[in-house]
């Protein structure tokens, strides 16, 4: 990093007056994920112009998230308070944290995922089909590593576990006119649960979840017009989607919190 003073913040960081602690630190936001996997899937010709396919899978992960110093710069530990509102980020650990040591925040994330699919395929010369359903099951949980100062009752542990259950459905139909011209329809209506980090306010310091969160609804259609000359080939696609339930999450500096560290 050549834009930094690297000999003004080690000269910084020994000065008498902070006695040791870091006036900067160098550090890293880290996920630390184990996850797990496991799918199926098959299907079954009932004749020449009928087919199913089926399958599920399952989807399992456990997530510690954490800021980790990488670097005290020269220092001998970096005091852990938030320096907007002076309050402790670890009020349970250790004041001064080193080298290695998770600080900040320190958060465990479970998500579990299950989903099962069925598929229905029609096959003619002239036209085929098909028709589709989805079933998924998803459910998150936050578990605080640190009880904070800005937050004493719903830092620390396990919170709530929110859940989602959501079906959706696609389908789709193509005609040829010929083996040079031929239309596609297609469309869907599908359901999905928002991602974890949009269903807690703050999942860094709290377990509080965003009011009446919903699974997002999703409806989109599309039509197309294939052409294949010798001397030409093209497609013409119109479509139109709809988003609804769609939660995003902004995070602000609240200067009203409390200023004595507790």
């Amino acid at each position: 990093y050549p834009q930094l003073n690297w000999s003004s913040l080690y000269r910084a960081n020994s000065s008498l007056s902070f006695q040791g602690k870091a006036a900067y630190i160098s550090y890293e936001d880290t996920n630390d994920d184990q996850q797990f996997n496991v799918a199926t899937i098959g299907n079954y010709t009932f004749s020449d112009h009928l087919k199913i396919d089926f399958g599920g899978h399952y989807t399992s992960l456990d997530s510690d998230n954490y800021a980790e110093i990488i670097d005290l710069l020269g220092a001998e530990y970096h005091e852990d308070i938030d320096p907007f509102s002076n309050t402790y980020n670890d009020l349970d650990g250790n004041l001064k944290k080193i080298t290695a040591n998770p600080f900040n925040y320190f958060y465990n994330i479970r998500v579990g995922v299950g989903n099962a699919f069925a598929q229905l395929g029609i096959r003619y010369p002239k036209w085929d089909a098909f028709f589709g359903t989805n079933y998924t099951s998803t459910y998150y949980q936050r578990d605080g590593k640190f009880r904070n100062g800005r937050f004493l009752n719903t830092s620390f542990g396990k919170g709530e576990k929110v859940e989602f259950s959501n079906f959706g459905t696609k389908a789709g139909f193509t005609f040829k006119f010929s083996g040079r011209h031929w239309v596609m329809l297609n469309g869907a209506y599908l359901k999905k649960p928002p991602v974890y980090q949009n269903v807690f306010v703050n999942p860094r310091e709290n377990n509080q979840m965003v009011n009446n969160i919903q699974s997002e609804k999703i409806t989109t259609t599309d039509i197309n017009y294939f052409i294949r000359l010798p001397n030409l080939t093209g497609r013409v696609t119109g479509y139109y989607t709809r988003f609804q339930n769609i939660t995003d999450t902004v995070s602000y500096t609240h200067l009203t919190l409390p200023t004595t560290p507790y």
